[in-house]
């Protein structure tokens, strides 16, 4: 088995609490961590992502897709399709302070 072309790229961590996957070419919320900062803007599972920061998102690949949602500091800005309705979403990432 060969390695895959993003094999030796980092982990990253998502800031979003956004676990997405792609289903029949759509870029889907398959799961939302619970006070994360897209269950606080109101995003739902089952939600559709269409644009990220404007661009189509079908024409950006997963693993940018992902990437974005891991830049500590920024401010993303996603469509969505949900419920029928398409909704946007301005989400500001931001590291996990841990408490000691």
């Amino acid at each position: 088995m060969k390695p895959g072309k993003n094999f030796d790229k980092p982990d990253l961590y998502d800031l979003s609490g956004l676990y997405i996957r792609t289903n029949s070419g759509c870029v889907l919320a398959q799961a939302i961590d619970k006070d994360s900062v897209a269950d606080k803007a109101g995003m739902k599972e089952g939600d559709i992502l269409t644009r990220l920061d404007g661009q189509d998102i079908a024409k950006i690949e997963l693993f940018d897709v992902r990437k974005r949602l891991c830049e500590d500091g920024t401010r993303v800005k996603l469509r969505v399709k949900q419920a029928e309705k398409e909704l946007e979403f301005t989400l500001d990432l931001k590291s996990f302070e841990t408490k000691k």
